[in-house]
């Protein structure tokens, strides 16, 4: 007989296991009118089971995945910044001038559209050769502004108006960036591998939980065979003969349903007193015969079928708001069933 020494991690899942044959059992009665609330019990047990499981390993995975934000984060503060804010000329304007009036040192330059340009501010422009002159401002009406000290000689009646000074103009520092992102790099590197480490430490943990689980299982079901077979042969020729007997004589008569139909409805019609219910197939069922039928609360209802239809049957006073659009058909009432008492 194999054994198998579990760890302290898993003692609480074996502790709590059931057998196999009771879970097959409750697997195939699930929908079932007729299982047993202590083999629902079982089943119950077995499932919350499993959602612990895989509850555990859940937690574990959002667990790292928040260290592995925690320390990202961490890592971003402490690299240097990768921007650096200079004063500059910005291409707010970046058009060409519709006329130049020069007046004096002044000259008055109209534009199509002035874009954040106010008096004081300091704006550069540009001749056809692509020299530069920078001025400050004097006015803005509409259109057009003035500045003050541009040469008509060198400038000509057409320049281009660049745009504005700003202090807060941001700048690139590549050789800051090429640090903080070599600096991510292995900072990620190095969770990536911790996280595909821990990964497959979890992995082989399940693995030894199902091979463990495959254990018990095995040891249960040669218990139950021991058992059976020490059953069967405590019973001698005489107490088969006697129960037999037994058996004959408790056989009794009696109306009771059967579930020569099992099936879930396909569809279903509510009409104001009664409901047309649709299944595959419809076996030995006509009018006047009663029908048993289950809602998703495993409630029953009991009623005389008033006609059928091909795979179609009708029936009165059902309330929909009880059962809805999902129905399991049971079967039909018999008054010559035979059941044995045990």
């Amino acid at each position: 007989m194999t054994t198998y020494n579990s760890t302290p991690k898993n003692q609480r899942f074996f502790a709590r296991l059931k057998s196999k044959q009771t879970h097959l059992k409750i697997s195939k009665m699930l929908f079932s009118p007729l299982q047993l609330e202590a083999d629902k019990n079982d089943f119950n047990d077995v499932q919350k089971e499993k959602s612990r499981a895989l509850l555990y390993f859940v937690k574990q995975a959002m667990l790292s995945m928040a260290l592995f934000l925690g320390f990202y984060a961490s890592a971003q503060q402490m690299l240097p910044e990768s921007t650096t804010i200079n004063t500059a000329f910005i291409p707010n304007i970046s058009q060409y001038s519709n006329a130049i009036q020069y007046e004096g040192n002044t000259a008055t330059i109209t534009v199509l559209k002035l874009d954040g340009i106010k008096p004081g501010d300091k704006i550069r422009l540009y001749n056809e050769k692509r020299e530069s002159y920078d001025a400050i401002v004097l006015c803005v009406r509409g259109d057009y502004f003035t500045i003050e000290g541009l040469p008509h000689n060198k400038f000509g009646e057409k320049v281009l108006v660049y745009g504005k000074e700003v202090h807060d103009f941001k700048t690139v520092d590549y050789d800051a960036l090429s640090v903080m992102n070599y600096s991510a790099i292995t900072k990620l590197t190095k969770q990536a591998e911790a996280q595909q480490n821990q990964n497959v430490t979890m992995r082989n943990e399940i693995a030894e939980l199902h091979l463990a689980i495959d254990q018990m299982m095995l040891l249960i079901e040669e218990q139950n065979l021991q058992i059976s077979s020490l059953k069967a042969s405590a019973l001698n020729s005489s107490e088969r003969e006697q129960n037999e007997t037994t058996a004959k004589e408790s056989e009794i008569k009696g109306t009771r349903y059967i579930p020569n139909i099992y099936k879930k409805a396909s569809s279903i019609t509510y009409t104001e007193n009664d409901a047309i219910i649709t299944v595959d197939k419809l076996d030995d069922l006509r009018p006047g015969d009663k029908i048993k039928i289950y809602n998703e609360k495993n409630e029953s209802y009991e009623s005389e079928v008033a006609t059928v239809n091909g795979n179609c049957f009708t029936i009165e006073k059902i309330q929909k708001e009880l059962f809805g659009d999902n129905i399991f058909v049971y079967g039909k009432a018999i008054s010559d069933l035979r059941s044995v008492g045990l």
